[in-house]
């Protein structure tokens, strides 16, 4: 029979698999590239659109050579979906002086997989053309992503409840408390000589 303080040892290791290890979907934001300009598309949300409603995309730009700027650039959104272009938008300048961040507003009328196709050309020749795509899906609506609990929370609670189990049947399992090895205990006699 293995010692508790293996098993407590085994169990530590699962928790920092479980913790650290396994990988949690998130709706994470995604770096697109395309001829040394760079872009993240945020769509609120959570980035997860509702049909019918506007919305206002953030992006957010990058650039190696720092020649890209929003008030230099004729950039624009298309909204596809099934390949066909359904509206287009200009990206404006997110606030006076932003050069990297901007924004347009855009409404998805169906709940449907769409594309979101951000492109741009310099006014001025100081950065290549840019073209990149960020897949969307778009739900049905609000009420009925706001009442499902989101993956991370699924997996936590998951997560939480295996690691409750494993420690419920080591208690179970020795007894319910630490059991004490019988140990010698190392003293030193004083012999009086």
């Amino acid at each position: 029979m293995r010692k508790f303080s293996d098993v407590l040892i085994a169990q530590t290791a699962v928790l920092f698999f479980v913790a650290f290890a396994i990988p949690v979907i998130v709706s994470a934001h995604v770096l697109k590239e395309d001829n040394g300009t760079s872009a993240v598309l945020h769509i609120p949300p959570d980035d997860n659109p509702t049909a019918g409603e506007q919305v206002k995309l953030s992006i957010s730009f990058r650039d190696k050579a720092k020649t890209f700027s929003l008030t230099k650039c004729k950039c624009e959104i298309l909204i596809q979906k099934n390949g066909q272009t359904e509206q287009t938008a200009k990206i404006e300048p997110a606030s006076s002086g932003a050069e990297l961040v901007g924004f347009a507003t855009a409404t998805f009328e169906k709940p449907a997989a769409y594309r979101v196709i951000l492109q741009g050309t310099s006014m001025s020749g100081a950065f290549e053309s840019f073209k990149m795509s960020f897949p969307i899906r778009v739900s049905a609506s609000s009420t009925s992503t706001s009442n499902r609990p989101s993956s991370e929370i699924i997996i936590i609670a998951a997560g939480s409840l295996i690691i409750l189990a494993m420690f419920a049947y080591t208690s179970i399992s020795y007894g319910g408390r630490y059991k004490k090895s019988n140990r010698v205990s190392r003293t030193t006699n004083n012999v009086k000589e």
